[in-house]
């Protein structure tokens, strides 16, 4: 056993070593036959020999593309300059321009600021009751029209209450005017009170936050309190006087409109100009502060707090007599304001 075993250990050593020769010799053999990739260099002569007169049309054309632009360009450099130049003015005349333009903006806003203090300490927000011939003096003697309105409107009102010409006077007008006329009359006191206590949830129904409009409804409920003892006309007066009392009432009285417009829309709709909504008009015209009134605003309050008011309008409209509108027509007057163009006042038989 033991002689075999060496001998097949041999056997394999010896066919190990014949192949690692057999790859020696071949691989030469192997490496000859690889190919080799040449460069395709050529060393013979041009078979199209260019002449001098190619040679100078072509370096003219290389010339002529690469340089005549540049030459272009060089040749209208000033041009170019002054349009730059003069662009560079148009946009500083244009910056300036705008600058001047905010400069006035900002130059009127400061001058209605100035007025405004200037109304705010000149004229109280609701002035005490007047002679009505007091007016003549507000227009020149030969101003006929207005004369002789005055004159009619002698004939029908003694005296005159006028407020501040804001933007607000309608709402404060009818707010004192209606009020006042409260304090003699406590059947009619206590009806209206029923109505301004459901009125906040009328228009929290509709949409509007309570806690938004809950302290100017508080205000004009205490307004209504007041009236309810009954004191002298100079305390209310002196409430109406107070900014800030006065002017939650105001805002009171124009989210009542607001809500009375909103509900009836459908209605309303046909008296709003332009393309815009019943709401997009209330958002707009009525519920902000320093809006002015008209016959939509006046009809809606009317309406929505049941109180019948006239309006006597006073204008240059011809003949010699004041016109009057009732809100609504078949009601009984309970409040009387007179109207110039932009302003309502108080008047009193």
């Amino acid at each position: 056993l033991f002689p075999v075993a060496r001998l097949t250990s041999r056997s394999s050593k010896m066919s190990g070593l014949l192949r690692g020769i057999s790859r020696i010799r071949t691989a030469p053999l192997l490496r000859g036959s690889t190919v080799v990739q040449r460069a395709n260099i050529v060393s013979k002569p041009a078979k199209h020999v260019i002449g001098p007169a190619e040679t100078v049309v072509g370096l003219g054309l290389f010339s002529l593309v690469i340089l005549a632009p540049s030459g272009w360009i060089l040749a209208n450099l000033e041009n170019y300059k002054k349009k730059y130049i003069s662009s560079l003015q148009d946009l500083g005349n244009l910056v300036n321009g705008r600058l001047n333009c905010l400069a006035y903006d900002e130059a009127i806003i400061a001058q209605q600021d100035r007025i405004q203090q200037e109304i705010a300490t000149s004229i109280p927000l609701v002035s005490d009751c007047q002679d009505l011939a007091i007016l003549k003096k507000e227009y020149a003697e030969d101003d006929t029209i207005y004369q002789q309105k005055i004159r009619d409107l002698q004939r029908k009102y003694s005296f005159i209450r006028k407020t501040r010409p804001d933007g607000n006077c309608f709402y404060r007008a009818f707010g004192f005017s209606y009020l006042e006329s409260l304090l003699d009359d406590s059947k009619e006191l206590h009806r209206f009170k029923a109505i301004a206590a459901k009125s906040k949830m009328d228009l929290v129904s509709q949409g509007f936050t309570e806690f938004t409009i809950e302290d100017f409804h508080n205000t004009f409920m205490d307004l209504i309190e007041v009236c309810d003892k009954q004191p002298p006309v100079g305390e209310l007066l002196s409430s109406f006087n107070e900014q800030s009392v006065s002017d939650y009432l105001v805002v009171y009285l124009r989210l009542v409109t607001s809500g009375f417009l909103q509900r009836e829309e459908d209605f309303f709709q046909h008296f709003i100009e332009g393309a815009h909504t019943v709401r997009e008009f209330c958002q707009q015209e009525v519920e902000p502060m320093s809006k002015e009134s008209d016959h939509i605003h006046i009809i809606a309050l009317a309406q929505a707090l049941n109180v019948c008011i006239l309006v006597e309008y006073m204008d240059r409209g011809e003949g010699g007599t004041v016109n009057h509108h009732v809100f609504p027509e078949d009601g009984e007057p309970k409040v009387f304001l007179l109207y110039r163009p932009g302003h309502y006042d108080i008047l009193y038989k």
